[in-house]
């Protein structure tokens, strides 16, 4: 066995020993203490303390700080010791290993279909296009997509909209993108909007058929921080000037009841309101359209998500705007959602449960050496990138949590 000098005079990226073997010959044993004396003295319990020592389980980053609060050294020493061990340990088992074949990206729904599938409402699209060829009935599909049986029949017959939660469970069990459904229900309402004969100049009619024609041929792209468009046009013109409420009221011909709701953002602004800004203050009509089917394509994700974990996790981001943690959860989903793939394909391919990628996805699995590699080999990307994030998502998340 080295010498445990080796380890002061040897620099911290370099080790490649165990972190196990390091906590008991340098720390545990020196001390003349029993592991249930140590497991005392350093505020863990026991049995954790013994799973640790024998191999059970690794390190926590909550076990790390207090290992490296007792023991006076850096968190960063432990966090590099296990990265470099679990480095060791791929080089060593890697070439014994199945091989997994990167994925490539699948084309969408609307590509497989083509642009001209559409043809009127979003609920007429439903119906050509999963209804029919699956012979299902109204009961059936209402079954199957979790959506009640007579908003599925409002939907589609045209007198139901498209909102957030019907989006994010249509693109839960179609596994489309929820964006898909925003932008045909956009779609829909401008043309119900050119069909009602109202006046608009020609330059400005060019431009709403040109934005309808080339809504349905692009993807936008979802930012981080999205914001209604009520609110930024509350905070942006309606609070910075001088007019009152009801005056915006008689601008925009809408009551004070609708007004207040779109201007806190509860409640989706309507076309016919965002034609009328785009008029006042000389905006492309874009702009306010592309905001908000990103608002609500992003809401329509969140909504999807029904575990506590996450549930707890989104409310620290809340708390906490200025600190951006990125899980390997949200890395993974953002990459099945640039390639099109679904959970169950995915889970087939690199040979797990879906359960279990379904956990992770949640943020409810932590990465082992086996999972990084598959992910690596299906992903292409280094194994060692998936275990660097999972415990610098521990360690920025164990910040929020209590050493005793």
């Amino acid at each position: 066995m080295k010498s445990f000098n080796e380890y002061d005079d040897a620099d911290d990226k370099k080790l490649t020993l165990s972190p196990v073997e390091v906590l008991r010959h340098k720390y545990i044993i020196p001390c003349g203490l029993s592991v249930k004396q140590y497991a005392k003295r350093l505020g863990v319990n026991y049995t954790n303390l013994w799973d640790i020592l024998k191999g059970k389980c690794k390190m926590s980053a909550v076990f790390i700080e207090k290992i490296a609060k007792f023991t006076n050294t850096k968190i960063e020493f432990w966090h590099d010791l296990q990265i470099n061990y679990e480095f060791k340990k791929y080089k060593e088992l890697a070439s014994h290993r199945e091989i997994i074949t990167p994925i490539t990206r699948k084309l969408s729904l609307l590509e497989k279909l083509g642009h001209n599938s559409f043809n009127g409402t979003p609920g007429n699209f439903l119906l050509k296009n999963y209804l029919e060829p699956n012979k299902h009935t109204i009961f059936r599909a209402s079954v199957e997509l979790k959506i009640n049986r007579l908003t599925l029949e409002k939907l589609i017959t045209g007198k139901y909209r498209i909102d957030h939660i019907i989006a994010g469970k249509l693109s839960k069990t179609l596994q489309t993108k929820a964006m898909f459904w925003f932008q045909l229900q956009t779609a829909n309402d401008i043309t119900k909007y050119l069909a009602s004969k109202r006046k608009l100049t020609e330059t400005f009619q060019d431009q709403i058929i040109s934005y309808r024609d080339h809504l349905l041929n692009r993807e936008l792209m979802i930012e981080s921080k999205c914001v209604h468009p009520g609110i930024l046009l509350n905070k942006s013109i309606v609070a910075s000037s001088k007019m009152k409420i009801i005056n915006w009221c008689n601008i925009f011909c809408v009551s004070k009841m609708i007004l207040k709701p779109i201007l806190m953002g509860r409640k989706e602004m309507p076309l016919s309101m965002i034609i009328k800004l785009c008029h006042l203050i000389k905006s492309p009509i874009n702009y306010w359209l592309d905001m908000q089917i990103q608002y609500y394509s992003k809401l329509a994700q969140l909504t999807v998500v029904e575990s506590p974990n996450r549930t707890f996790r989104q409310s620290n981001a809340k708390l906490n705007p200025r600190e951006t943690v990125f899980s390997p959860g949200e890395v993974l989903k953002n990459y099945l959602d640039t390639l099109n793939w679904s959970l169950k394909d995915f889970s087939e391919h690199i040979r797990i449960s879906k359960n279990r990628v379904d956990h992770l996805r949640q943020g409810n699995v932590i990465i082992d050496f086996d999972l990084a590699c598959r992910l690596g080999q299906a992903l292409d990307k280094d194994p060692m990138y998936w275990i660097k994030l999972q415990l610098e998502d521990s360690l920025k998340h164990s910040k929020h949590l209590p050493i005793r």
